[in-house]
């Protein structure tokens, strides 16, 4: 067994525990290996410029017990991002590496961990520990590619360095993974991340972000994250953050921490053109408890779902802005409404007549759109246990208060 698994699945306190387990990050130097894998027999070195120290080229690879470090640099940030120049370790043209029993750090701009470049290249990792301290260097990285992680610390300290960028497809299992000057994960284009049982904190920026960069790798499609157990928490930013992208994201049964307050934000961002480049974020929660706002700029969508005994506690577009946000709760589901707030429609497990008993309104004022929710016919809505209204926009503050009295 890996040395990390042990703690896979891990809920209450694990966060603190990572913490702990990457306090190293700080002074560059890699995690220490806990003599579960053996002793290290190979040592693997790259530098200069666009060097990688593991390299599969069309070929196949299986490296064990090994210490890979490398301080090349990138001739090209660009270059770094889409064909993974001075990536540590690089697998390219259909080639494949497995990976066991290692450490990989690299100090260089650009020089990602580990990289898969090209469809049919993969990557597998096992009990493996990255530690990235260069600006654009994220530790584990694809360009159509294909990497699974099994336990390990993946660290993170740069700028524009998240634990996760993928333009493929990169799935993580029972590890720990800490980004200190970027995202935790970012998903480019129709690319997917999928974290199981993994504790993920970012520091900077954003906890997980969806967009679409100008890469021509990343064209089209739909990016989605999804998380089952484990913990993400973000320290500035939103915690989830879409952005002229479509991006779908499910959670489940995760501890999920939004240190901004922001849970979900859906925007227009510096790419893609403007009026087109707002983001369209489909987010649905199982047993899932969500703390935090909902935020939704003009250009922008949300459709947001909660099932299976979910509760989200915060505002939905309480700017008041023209995005359209569409909130579905089951019978089992609850919102806990922190102020005044605005959809575009409702769809509730807990209507009953005029009330909605799974909408806690704690007295504020939610409007939707009548033109674009039919099912609520127009009405207005006493919201359940602590007060508060649902009523269609334009409603006259005579009718408010009429069906506040009514509720008291």
């Amino acid at each position: 067994m890996g040395r990390l698994r042990r703690f896979a699945g891990l809920r209450s306190g694990s966060l603190a525990l990572a913490a702990a387990l990457c306090a190293c990050s700080t002074s560059g130097a890699p995690p220490t290996q806990a003599g579960a894998c053996g002793a290290t027999t190979e040592t693997f070195t790259a530098s200069g410029t666009d060097e990688s120290a593991v390299l599969a080229d069309g070929t196949s690879r299986t490296v064990t017990n090994a210490a890979i470090s490398s301080t090349s640099v990138t001739s090209n940030t660009d270059e770094a991002s889409a064909h993974g120049l001075a990536a540590a370790v690089l697998a390219r043209n259909g080639g494949t590496i497995d990976l066991s029993c290692a450490t990989v750090t690299t100090t260089g701009q650009g020089a990602s961990g580990v990289f898969a470049l090209g469809i049919g290249s993969s990557i597998a990792l096992d009990d493996v520990d990255i530690t990235t301290t260069g600006v654009n260097s994220p530790a584990i990285a694809t360009e159509g590619g294909t990497v699974s992680v099994t336990g390990g610390i993946i660290q993170t300290s740069g700028a524009g360095s998240p634990s996760v960028d993928s333009t493929g497809i990169v799935t993580v299992t029972g590890a720990m993974m800490t980004s200190t000057g970027s995202e935790a994960a970012v998903v480019d284009g129709a690319s997917s991340v999928t974290l199981i049982d993994t504790t993920t904190v970012a520091r900077q920026s954003r906890g997980v972000m969806i967009y679409r960069s100008t890469s021509g790798g990343a064209a089209g499609g739909m990016g989605t994250f999804t998380m089952n157990g484990g913990e993400l928490s973000a320290a500035v930013g939103p915690l989830f953050y879409v952005t002229n992208a479509t991006g779908v994201i499910d959670v489940t049964g995760s501890l999920l921490t939004a240190g901004s307050g922001v849970f979900l934000q859906a925007a227009a961002d510096r790419w893609g053109a403007a009026g087109s480049n707002g983001g369209s974020a489909t987010l649905t929660a199982h047993r899932q408890t969500m703390i935090g706002d909902v935020v939704v700029d003009a250009a922008s969508s949300i459709l947001l779902t909660l099932a299976d005994e979910s509760g989200l506690t915060g505002t939905i577009n309480a700017a008041n802005g023209t995005g359209r946000i569409t909130l579905t709760l089951d019978a089992s589901s609850a919102w806990t409404v922190t102020g005044d707030s605005h959809l575009t429609c409702l769809a509730s497990g807990g209507i009953s007549g005029t009330t909605i008993t799974n909408v806690i309104g704690n007295g504020f004022t939610v409007r939707y759109e009548p033109s674009a929710c039919s099912a609520l016919g127009g009405a207005t809505y006493t919201l359940g246990r602590t007060g508060g209204t649902l009523t269609p926009s334009g409603a006259s503050v005579e009718s408010l208060l009429s069906a506040r009295e009514l509720a008291e």
